[in-house]
């Protein structure tokens, strides 16, 4: 076996020294596939993708007590010895469900990443006539979300190759996790690497609480959280897909951001904590957007994303302005852009895969930890929701049984942040909707306070649409970032200090 070691993610260390589950950190997707989907057919497609992607012939090797990952070869783990068949002739919806719960469970228990054990396939077999499910669990050392589209669609076009009695070919990695170099940004010079600001971004050295105490891993935990879900009006969904990324000339991401920093800024001045409008938030490094030199890793499976702390800085001072459309508004969403576009190079990565010191100028210790996270998960089909215009029926999409499935994160699992905020845009039959899922230590905030933030959150961004469906938006080309804010009024609350839970 050639013995290729890729960077482990520091998170994994965090969740060992914190009593969190790493063995059985898995996640599972339950698809509707097509009726007699064919044990035969379904190896040979299984067996296309794990020779086809580095990440799921990972095996994890424990040296001194730290974890190593090893890539072995093509060959080396045999589809058929990761599915099961599952008889699921006549089962209704209630007993389908029961059946993905148990199995799901089962599936995520017999993950064993030193073992070489990082995947599980379940097939539901209804039988010739009745489309079945396929159940997959795939550990998370392997996977992050963009991940899952690929797998996911790769393993549909190779199923249907197999069933055609053709040998799958899928479509070129052009960096295999195995070559992968551990970060995404392009080589830079060495001298450079020492060269970075003392304080990207104005990277502030306090952040207002969001709570009158710190996470603690032992006590906020998934099992002691509390989420709510927002889904937005598809007119103003589709809206901000289209129009608002157009007329502000900016990712959904810069949207989305710009008014969850509006919508905290507003709560925090009505909590008497400060004026200031600039929020610290964990992003995922925008790594599978390549640049010049960077490595490509648009079709790269492997837990890739890392979270970076970033200062969100709208500097909206007008409070109007953002309950009527103002355009002050579309100079903050540019201000979000650019912030987000010019992250320092290296240094303030937290819980990405682990790389040399070297490639450290700025010590993450020195920041506070920021007490919100965001991420969006772009687009995804909504289970049962199909594409009936190309006529699949949903098939190779997620059931609707996906909510019966039991994933691996554990309720033990210690909260990343105090307030976790998920965004995705479904594709529903009558269009795009934005779905935002909001989760918080509920033993540091309140549902009441997390639903004002959600609701200024949407007033922010139904201003956001206002203004760009009006005719003579301002010029979008991105402005400069305006000086630092004065500093924060901390009056009500100690501010948080730089937290000793960083991985």
């Amino acid at each position: 076996m050639t013995a290729t070691n890729v960077p482990i993610p520091q998170v994994v260390d965090w969740l060992r020294a914190h009593g969190g589950p790493v063995g059985t950190l898995g996640r599972s997707r339950l698809l509707k596939v097509p009726a007699g989907l064919g044990a035969d057919a379904l190896t040979v497609a299984l067996q296309a993708l794990v020779d086809h992607h580095d990440a799921l012939r990972l095996v994890a090797r424990r040296t001194d007590g730290r974890w190593s990952l090893v890539v072995r070869d093509p060959g080396a783990v045999r589809a058929a010895d990761l599915l099961d068949r599952t008889e699921a002739r006549g089962l209704d919806g209630p007993a389908l469900r029961a059946a993905v719960r148990v199995r799901s469970a089962r599936s995520v228990a017999e993950l064993d990443p030193e073992a070489g054990v990082l995947a599980r396939v379940v097939w539901f077999d209804a039988g010739a006539d009745h489309p079945g499910r396929l159940l997959l669990t795939i550990h998370q050392l392997a996977v992050d979300d963009a991940s899952w589209r690929i797998l996911l669609s790769d393993l549909g076009d190779a199923w249907r190759a197999a069933a055609d009695g053709v040998t799958p070919v899928l479509a070129p990695v052009p960096t295999p996790l195995g070559a992968w170099p551990g970060h995404c940004r392009p080589p830079v010079a060495e001298p450079a690497r020492t060269a970075e600001p003392p304080s990207p971004e104005g990277m502030p050295t306090v952040d207002p609480p969001l709570s009158d105490a710190p996470l603690h891993p032992a006590r906020d935990t998934r099992a002691t959280s509390a989420s709510l879900v927002r889904r937005l009006p598809a007119d103003l969904s589709a809206d901000l897909s289209t129009v608002v990324a157009d007329t502000f000339l900016a990712d959904p991401e810069d949207v989305l951001l710009t008014a969850l920093a509006l919508a905290v800024a507003q709560w925090r001045r009505e909590q008497q904590l400060g004026a200031d409008t600039a929020v610290l938030v964990d992003v995922p490094d925008r790594c599978r957007r390549h640049g010049a030199g960077a490595p490509d890793v648009s079709r790269t499976v492997g837990w890739l994303t890392a979270p970076r702390p970033v200062r969100i800085a709208p500097a909206l001072g007008d409070r109007a302005g953002t309950s009527t459309g103002g355009p002050a508004l579309a100079g903050a969403v540019r201000r979000v852009g650019e912030q987000l576009r010019n992250l320092p190079a290296h240094g303030t990565d937290r819980g990405g895969p682990r790389r040399p010191a070297r490639h450290t100028a700025v010590a993450p210790d020195r920041y506070p930890r920021p007490q919100i996270g965001f991420t969006h998960l772009g687009r995804t089909s909504v289970p049962g929701d199909g594409d009936t215009t190309a006529g699949d029926d949903g098939l190779w999409r997620p059931a609707v049984e996906q909510d019966a499935v039991i994933d691996g994160t554990g309720d033990s699992t210690p909260l990343w942040h105090t307030l976790e905020v998920t965004t995705v845009i479904e594709d529903h039959a009558d269009g795009p909707r934005l779905s935002a899922t909001w989760t918080w230590a509920a033993q540091l905030m309140s549902e009441e306070d997390v639903r004002d933030i959600a609701e200024a959150w949407v007033a922010a961004l139904s201003a956001l649409a206002a203004h760009a469906g009006r005719s003579g938006a301002d010029d979008p080309r991105p402005a400069p970032c305006p000086p630092d804010p004065p500093a924060v009024d901390r009056r009500a609350r100690p501010a948080v200090a730089t937290a000793s839970l960083t991985p």
